[in-house]
């Protein structure tokens, strides 16, 4: 087995290639600027709009907030509409793909239950007037607007880069 410092170079085509961890309650993006020459080197998305300048995380909250049906806010900005009426959020959307058989709760049921009703868990409903389609259209566009902004923030020459490279890249 080669060890890290034994990696060979990378040889294909000039690519940049992103990876989404769409989650439940958290979201992350990670990516390689991939060239002939180069060490394929993953980083993570670590700053994204709405979080802390020193936060620095790599996931954010998978949670969006809709005002009418229209999209407000993402991520951590999100959280800042949470508890104020005017405004619907839609979190646990991935749930929602489920089937009703499956919508079940992971926690064991306590030992001194009727194991033959199992407890079910209650998922959020969508924002009145939004379709799930239109919730991953948001989130996925969110994300991919904050992998590009670090990106070209980050990357030497990450603008050029991405003018030239951006619509083949591989997700």
């Amino acid at each position: 087995m080669a060890s890290q410092s034994e990696s060979q170079m990378y040889e294909g085509e000039e690519k940049i290639v992103l990876a989404i961890d769409l989650g439940t309650t958290h979201s992350a993006v990670s990516f390689t600027h991939a060239y002939p020459g180069s060490d394929i080197d993953v980083r993570m998305v670590t700053k994204w709009k709405g979080q802390p300048e020193a936060a620095g995380d790599s996931k954010i909250p998978t949670i969006l907030a809709y005002e009418d049906g229209e999209l407000v806010a993402c991520g951590a900005e999100a959280r800042e509409y949470m508890g104020d009426d005017r405004y619907q959020i839609s979190k646990w959307f991935k749930l929602h793909l489920h089937p009703d058989t499956m919508k079940i709760s992971d926690e064991p049921p306590s030992y001194d239950s009727d194991e033959t009703t199992p407890s079910t868990m209650e998922i959020p409903p969508l924002p009145n007037g939004v379709t799930l389609t239109k919730v991953y259209s948001d989130f996925m566009a969110y994300l991919y607007t904050g992998f590009r902004t670090f990106f070209e923030e980050t990357t030497p020459n990450g603008v050029a880069i991405w003018e030239r490279l951006s619509s083949n890249a591989v997700i």
